[in-house]
């Protein structure tokens, strides 16, 4: 049963995690011409506009989706009363967006904004309509068809924006490119679910999935407030021109954060569940996916830390020279935001969820208290001060959680980054001592063959490093990966 689990739970990461990759190298190619061609203002009030339509999303399933997962009995129904109850809400919101826009707009001195929000909005009715079916596809774990839509829905968008960009559309580039990707998805996912509605209406089940899902709402909320609470205060307190600069900095420092460590911790949940009544099992399955993962998410950081400034002088260019320092302050907010999903499935499994809410709490709270005078005297380098600390803060009550569920020090908590952090750092060593050769410090700015040498001894430093320390968890993710592979050609 264990390998069986362990196949599944691989061959669900594998879809969910190979086709993000690919969709966020797509993206990050086309961010580069669009980038390049729109500058940070346009960047600050795309990234604006999103916080507004996310904070209006969170609310428009009322956590009945997370209720449909867990329903066993009157599915059928349950499924027509939550197909009735999201459309019509995802409705109500966006005429409420669209009377609210013009007010948005002037309070935040962009113009621009109000119809920017108007026609984002429509993504609420698309996205509303599709949203039981992509449910339906989640409660049957078939991530590969989710994982396939959203890949044709990044692509595109990247299409549409580069071409919209290079036409000289300006920030309409970026909105026309996301409502054709939630279109695509919406359509997508509508397709592969095989489902159609019968226009059924339980009261009685519509009133169990609320009382279910206001909790599951209440902690949705609160994750939300802590993922974009720094934008909106970056927004409103400095402007759109430095929003986009802390929008493209965020999104570079959490690419792990963002498109890895949330899939992980989608697949694990179901996996460690299965385990919850083996602790042994489930504490073993735990620190395996944590080592894992920090083997993958430590170096990726500690290369952004040190390579960061050249990576946006060489691909960005000038007009985004201002970013350096926070990616810098952010990769290392961003190590602490990858690790920290891996434990949400373990406290779940172990029927500790207002843990996470706490954690998320913990970290809101943070940010209302510190942002706004970190914002005045530092700018957007203070606002990711402020981030970067509260990662390491939730991070660090993670581990004292954990701790306290085991019965362990939190020493022995955190003791699955013990050869990572010393790999990761001998790694950063060696790329400051190869920055530090007169060549490379002498060189006129900043070129590809530097940055490469850097790049190339740093990885290599690091896996030689790792393979002397922790030679048998290399063994064993490559283990893993061939048993995955033999598995698949076998079924």
């Amino acid at each position: 049963m264990e390998q069986a689990l362990k196949y599944k739970a691989l061959h669900s990461i594998k879809w969910r995690v190979g086709l993000d990759i690919a969709q966020k190298v797509i993206f990050f190619l086309a961010s580069i011409i669009v980038a390049r061609r729109l500058g940070p203002e346009a960047y600050g009030v795309f990234a604006f506009a999103l916080v507004v339509i996310g904070s209006f999303e969170v609310f428009k399933t009322l956590g009945f989706d997370s209720a449909l997962i867990r329903m066993e009995k009157d599915v059928a129904k349950a499924t027509d009363t939550a197909f009735i109850i999201i459309p019509l809400s995802g409705i109500i919101l966006y005429l409420l967006l669209f009377a609210l826009a013009p007010f948005l707009a002037h309070s935040f001195h962009a113009p621009e904004l109000k119809a920017v929000l108007r026609i984002l909005g429509l993504v609420f009715v698309f996205s509303c309509f599709a949203k039981v079916s992509a449910t339906l596809l989640v409660k049957k774990m078939q991530f590969k068809k989710i994982a396939l839509a959203e890949f044709c829905g990044a692509l595109a968008f990247s299409v549409i924006s580069v071409l919209c960009a290079l036409s000289g559309f300006g920030v309409w580039a970026l909105v026309y490119g996301y409502v054709t990707k939630v279109v695509i998805y919406s359509f997508l996912v509508s397709l592969f679910a095989k489902w159609t509605p019968k226009f059924q209406f339980d009261p009685k089940i519509a009133r169990d999935m609320f009382h279910f899902g206001k909790f599951v709402f209440l902690g949705v909320f609160v994750w939300f407030l802590r993922k974009n609470l720094d934008n909106f205060l970056v927004g409103k307190l400095i402007g759109m021109t430095a929003l986009g600069l802390y929008a493209l900095s965020f999104n570079l420092s959490n690419f792990l954060s963002d498109y890895l460590s949330g899939h992980i911790s989608t697949v694990m949940y179901p996996a460690f569940s299965k385990l919850q009544n083996d602790p042994h099992s489930l504490e073993k399955a735990f620190f395996k996916t944590a080592k894992m993962l920090s083997m993958i998410v430590l170096p990726f950081g500690v290369l952004l830390f040190s390579l960061g400034g050249d990576i946006v002088k060489i691909v960005y260019g000038e007009r985004w020279i201002e970013a350096i320092p926070v990616i810098r302050i952010l990769a290392l907010g961003g190590i602490f935001n990858a690790l920290q999903p891996v434990f949400t499935p373990f406290f779940l499994a172990v029927g500790k969820p207002k843990n996470n809410f706490y954690i998320s709490l913990i970290q809101v709270i943070l940010f209302f208290t510190l942002i706004t005078p970190m914002a005045s005297l530092y700018g957007i380098v203070g606002v990711a001060i402020v981030v970067s600390v509260a990662s390491l803060l939730g991070f660090l009550v993670c581990l004292f959680l954990l701790a306290k569920e085991l019965n362990w020090t939190i020493k022995e908590a955190g003791d699955f980054l013990k050869t990572t952090v010393l790999s990761s750092v001998v790694m950063l060593i060696a790329i400051l001592f190869v920055k530090g050769f007169k060549y490379y410090s002498n060189a006129q700015g900043v070129n590809n063959l530097n940055f490469i040498l850097c790049l190339f001894v740093g990885l290599s430093v690091y896996f030689l490093v790792l393979r002397h320390l922790d030679r048998l968890s290399i063994q064993e993710l490559w283990n893993l990966i061939v048993y995955n592979r033999s598995r698949e050609r076998q079924s």
